[in-house]
């Protein structure tokens, strides 16, 4: 087997290991497949079985970047083998009894914690937590300004470099190449194709110059200053910034506005869901602490410290 095959088993074994099956009692099968004749059993382990519906919750549960992975027929029949593998693997080391050693005991019981804890906050917290339409309005109606738009224009532009730092004759000769340029510009040649053949900025050169839309304090001051003057269309004469010279060509501009309550509603939902969750979180550990009568005793991790501190206090 090859190095990279031998890599792609053991990654689609770790996928099904960290992601196990949950494989339901025999009973609980038959009757759902009592129910739906259709169902079709993909693998089978002695009483065991993996069904079309398991395999597809399984790939639905998948993290998006292994969806990808496993589309493919191919690799849903790696997917599965590896499935099959865990479940056999699984078997053998309850037949050795090594679920019952001490070590593979603790470490259990800490995953099923950890499983058992996202399910109570799923369930207490996080299904608790949702806004409701009119939290969510009184939200937006306080806090209008956070959803304005800036005024924001969309530019293509031509720069030809010069350090702030060069000789004179360098700066000059920028300069002319740079005029050249806009002579050009001026007789109706294509901007985006001299931007995509002259320009020196390799962030915009490939596409034509251009930057996309931007508010202000994007760019340099002294170049948005004119790209925000000009109307639609206009071309600039040479702008000098730091960078170099440039020649700007607005193309559109967006004036300032309030987005509509419907374009941020479900950003204002997670924020507030997620603000709620949290403090109820918070609110509903404290008090399951004092249910169970939690005490810690955070001297005792720095015993040196807490001696020290109690020499000092005995001086005074």
């Amino acid at each position: 087997m090859s190095l990279k095959r031998t890599f792609l088993c053991v990654l689609i074994l770790a996928i099904a290991l960290a992601f196990s099956l949950s494989v339901r009692s025999e009973e609980a099968k038959k009757a759902e497949e009592a129910k739906d004749d259709s169902k079709i059993v993909l693998a089978e382990i002695g009483s065991q079985k993996i069904t079309m519906k398991d395999f597809e919750k399984k790939l639905s549960d998948l993290p998006e970047q292994y969806k990808a992975l496993f589309s493919e027929p191919e690799r849903k029949v790696d997917l599965l083998n590896a499935l099959v593998q865990q479940i056999v693997l699984a078997k053998k080391a309850r037949e050795l009894k090594l679920d019952q050693k001490p070590d593979v005991i603790e470490k259990t019981n800490s995953v099923a914690d950890q499983v058992l804890i996202q399910e109570l906050i799923k369930e207490e917290i996080l299904n608790k937590s949702s806004p409701s339409d009119e939290e969510i309005k009184k939200y937006y109606e306080r806090n209008l300004s956070k959803y304005k738009e800036p005024e924001k224009v969309k530019a293509r532009h031509i720069l030809i470099k010069v350090d702030q730092n060069a000789r004179d004759e360098d700066k000059k000769k920028a300069e002319e190449k740079a005029k050249g340029i806009l002579a050009r510009v001026k007789k109706s040649e294509d901007f985006a194709k001299l931007a995509k053949e002259l320009s020196e900025d390799t962030g915009s050169k490939e596409n034509g110059g251009d930057l996309g839309f931007f508010a202000r304090g994007r760019m340099a001051k002294d170049f948005e200053e004119v790209a925000f003057k000009l109307k639609p269309g206009e071309i600039s004469d040479l702008v000098k910034t730091r960078y170099g010279y440039h020649i700007i060509k607005t193309e559109e501009k967006k004036e300032e506005h309030q987005k509509p309550l419907d374009e941020v509603k479900s950003m204002i939902k997670d924020s507030l869901a997620r603000e709620t969750a949290q403090k109820r979180l918070e609110n509903y550990t404290k008090k399951l602490m004092a249910d169970f009568k939690a005490v810690i005793h955070p001297e005792l991790l720095n015993p040196e410290e807490t001696s020290e501190e109690k020499k000092d206090q005995s001086k005074k």
